[in-house]
């Protein structure tokens, strides 16, 4: 869609950008575990021999694709028990209220603070890959003024999410 012109600019996981392109990082993001607040099973950490033997809520993408937080968890060599999946990370801590799954999420998902009183945050005691947000853009476009304002301030926006919360 950039190469045919359809798109000015994507932003997606550095994963999923394409070499010949143009891009920039907006925000590089860890990783972090949530559960719901009454979860009996999970504390305030969880150690990666616990996280394996927990129920877990995932991010589900359409094969072949395998999502992020998978990703980074194979990387690790760290296996999961799904056993709910959410077509995108935002509706993942719905699915968590009342249960006693844990889910891997960016910590800058949106939903983290919303649903604040009903969940909890888990440090995982166990490092992953961050998650590389980038934007890009067709290499034609490189000068294109107007873009490269939208460009400058999603720079800033992903520098400094506080300010943009509101």
């Amino acid at each position: 869609l950039l190469e045919r012109g359809d798109l000015d600019l994507i932003i997606a996981p550095e994963e999923y950008c394409e070499p010949h392109n143009s891009r920039a990082t907006l925000l590089t993001d860890d990783w972090i575990g949530l559960a719901w607040v009454g979860n009996p099973v999970v504390g305030d950490t969880i150690t990666a021999e616990q996280y394996q033997q927990v129920d877990h809520v995932a991010l589900r993408q359409a094969e072949p694709v395998i999502a992020l937080d998978q990703q980074a968890l194979q990387a690790r060599g760290l296996e999961r028990r799904v056993r709910v999946s959410a077509p995108m990370f935002t509706l993942i801590p719905e699915l968590l209220i009342g249960t006693d799954r844990i889910a891997t999420v960016p910590s800058r998902l949106p939903q983290v603070r919303l649903y604040a009183p009903q969940l909890k945050t888990v440090r995982l005691l166990f490092e992953l890959t961050p998650l590389v947000e980038t934007m890009q853009w067709h290499p034609s476009r490189d000068r294109d003024r107007a873009l490269a304002w939208l460009r400058e301030l999603l720079t800033r926006a992903g520098a400094d999410p506080e300010a943009w919360a509101d």
